[in-house]
Parts: C-alpha cells; sequence; structure tokens
C-alpha cells in the first residue's frame, strides 16, 4: 500500500512512534487476507512443532537440546503447563495454540482483532475471539499466561493493552512480550530501512529501557529480557538497503532468503543477541 508516514524518537527512552497515527480504518487495509499471521499453512511449521517438542516437550532429552541449540532463537518463550488457562494476543490463526495444545492438555485463547483461517482454528480445537483485547472483555485474573509475539508494536495504545493485561493476569502469572526493539545495530546502521520499522502497521516499536519502564508503571516485575534475533533481520534490512539504492520498488512479499546466507549469518545473530543490541527481545514479565 502506497503512503508517507513521519517517525518520531523520543531522546530519553528510545522509542519510536508515528505521528499522526493512522486511524483503524486506515490500518484495516494494511492487514488483508494474504498478511503472513493469517494463514493455515506455515512452511515451517513442522520443524517448528519438532523443536518445541524438544525443548518444551515432557519427553525431550538432553542431547536432543544440544543438538538443536543452534535453532533455539527461532522459538517463541513456552508459557503454561498442563491444566493451565493461556491467551495468545494477535494470534493469527493460532499456529502457537496449536503446538502448546500438542505438547500438554491446556485450555488455550486466541484474541485476532483481522482476518484468520477459520478452518485451521477449527481443526485444532482452538478459541479464537474476532475482536480486540478490550472487546474480548475476559473476567478478572483469568489466565495463568499471556503471550503477544510481535503485537504490541501494533497497538494504537500500548499503556491501556497493558493494564487490561495486567487485570486479566492471575496473581504471579507469565506475561511475555515479543517485540522489535529500537536500541539495536541494524537500525542504528541502516535508520529508515531496518526491516523492523514495517510502517505504517507497526505504530510504536519500543527500546527495552521504555518498555520495561512501561510495565513497571502498570503494575508488572520483570523478570528476564531474552534477544532472540535471526537472520532473516539483516538479511531483509539489507533488501530493503539495496532497493533504497537501486531506486527500485520492491516489497517484503517479493524478499527470498538463501538458506546458506541465514546460516552464515547465525553467528552474527547470536553476537548482537548476547551483546544486547539486538533487534528483537522478548520480555518476560509477572504479577
Amino acid at each position: 500500500m502506497p503512503g508517507i508516514y513521519e517517525m518520531h524518537r523520543c531522546d530519553a527512552c528510545g522509542l519510536l512512534f508515528l505521528n499522526p497515527q493512522p486511524s483503524p480504518e486506515q490500518l484495516a487495509t494494511h492487514y488483508p487476507r494474504t498478511y503472513y499471521a493469517f494463514g493455515g499453512d506455515k512452511p515451517d511449521a513442522r520443524r517448528d512443532e519438532e523443536l518445541y517438542r524438544i525443548f518444551y516437550g515432557p519427553n525431550s532429552s538432553f542431547l536432543k537440546k544440544l543438538v538443536s541449540l543452534p535453532y533455539r532463537p527461532v522459538l517463541r518463550t513456552f508459557v503454561g503447563g498442563p491444566g493451565q488457562r493461556i491467551l495468545d494476543v494477535g494470534c493469527g490463526s493460532g499456529h502457537f495454540l496449536a503446538v502448546l495444545k500438542k505438547l500438554y492438555e491446556m485450555e488455550l485463547h486466541g484474541v485476532e482483532p483481522y482476518s484468520y483461517d477459520a478452518a485451521f482454528a477449527a481443526e485444532h480445537g482452538l478459541k479464537i475471539f474476532n475482536g480486540t483485547l478490550a472487546e474480548a472483555a475476559f473476567p478478572n485474573a483469568f489466565f495463568d499466561g499471556i503471550t503477544l509475539n510481535h503485537v504490541f508494536e501494533h497497538l494504537a495504545d500500548p499503556r491501556a493493552a497493558l493494564l487490561e493485561l495486567r487485570r486479566i493476569l492471575k496473581p504471579g502469572g507469565t506475561l511475555v512480550i515479543g517485540v522489535p526493539q529500537s536500541s539495536c545495530l541494524l537500525y542504528w546502521i541502516f535508520g529508515k530501512r531496518w526491516w523492523q520499522l514495517d510502517v505504517p502497521r507497526h505504530l510504536s516499536v519500543p527500546s527495552a529501557k521504555n518498555l520495561k519502564a512501561a510495565a513497571e508503571s502498570t503494575g508488572f516485575q520483570v523478570k528476564r529480557i531474552r534477544y532472540n534475533s535471526m537472520p532473516t533481520s539483516i538479511l531483509a534490512t539489507l533488501f530493503y538497503w539495496r532497493n533504497d539504492l537501486e531506486c527500485r520498488e520492491r516489497y517484503f512479499h517479493q524478499f527470498h532468503q538463501s538458506t546458506l546466507a541465514f546460516r552464515a549469518l547465525l553467528p552474527v545473530s547470536y553476537l548482537l543477541n548476547l551483546l544486547r543490541i539486538a533487534d528483537q527481545m522478548e520480555i518476560i514479565l509477572t504479577t
């Protein structure tokens, strides 16, 4: 979709944000049915399911975990256990929930404000509310664990979302928010060509400092921050940078990463994660 957007940066905390922000009606056009999160089939679904079994399954072995360790960053942090009630906000068609259901007997809920593959959700017996988190109106202290994976940056009012998440999470429950983060090497080097800006869908992109402060101000405690960038971020940013350099109009759906380049850049991604200047993180919170 064509458009020109203005992004600002807070010098105090590193938050990047669109100003002015598009209306909900304008944003809806940027989430077509072909948006990657809404499809039923995923090319890496079987690989990821096996990796979740290895790292979080009840019968996994240390040797399998050791052999699979290079691919650990592609996985989201696992939340919950047998008998617990889990919510995934912005769940798309429910791929993460489907994996959790295969690993443990849990009560699984999802919230998706835009389109999703209802047939996929029905096939896996998933409870997905088609609307916003506020519209779902879950009871107080209802969930043992809540996850948002690359959803928080899409929200028009992140603070209101944190307050609602705090309300519906049980005391001692776990909230995991996965986001791109602005205090990263790729943004410092490439600026507006950084892939994770994704305007206008990303209404804001927090830094670790900013998100930590926002979470604590709404009653959460930070358990840890996990940096989990992968080579795709580097390769996609280079794709945008080259397009700009050559004055070409090409879009992300035209980006195809080389398996060889992905593997070659794995050590670079691990180093950025270790140094905490990677462009992606998960903040793990509790009440």
